[in-house]
């Protein structure tokens, strides 16, 4: 399985916050550009929106850096002749469900 090419971005419309690459990746709801009665609502709303929308943006670059900590992981462990860790079976647990294969 694979996924559009990043890096990815945010733009911005009317009622919802698009995540772009080559293509559509995504749509982020809760945005406004207007503040209505419920201004705290929206606010917060909006708030949360865009850290959704800067996370996903972001997911093309942190699976990189995932696959590049899981070799420099696989390194370290082979000089030393320790077990495989936790953490980097953690690491390669979350590239293969971005993979869909878990």
């Amino acid at each position: 399985m694979s996924h559009t090419p990043g890096p990815w971005k945010i733009e911005h419309a009317p009622t919802s916050l698009e995540i772009v690459g080559e293509r559509y990746v995504a749509s982020v709801y809760n945005w406004s550009l207007e503040y209505s009665a419920y201004k705290e609502t929206n606010k917060a709303l909006n708030e949360e929106a865009i850290g959704n929308a800067n996370l996903i943006s972001a997911a093309p670059e942190l699976l990189l850096a995932i696959k590049e900590c899981i070799e420099v992981l696989g390194d370290y462990e082979a000089e030393l002749n320790e077990p495989k860790g936790t953490l980097r079976y953690k690491l390669e647990s979350l590239v293969k469900k971005t993979e869909g294969k878990e």
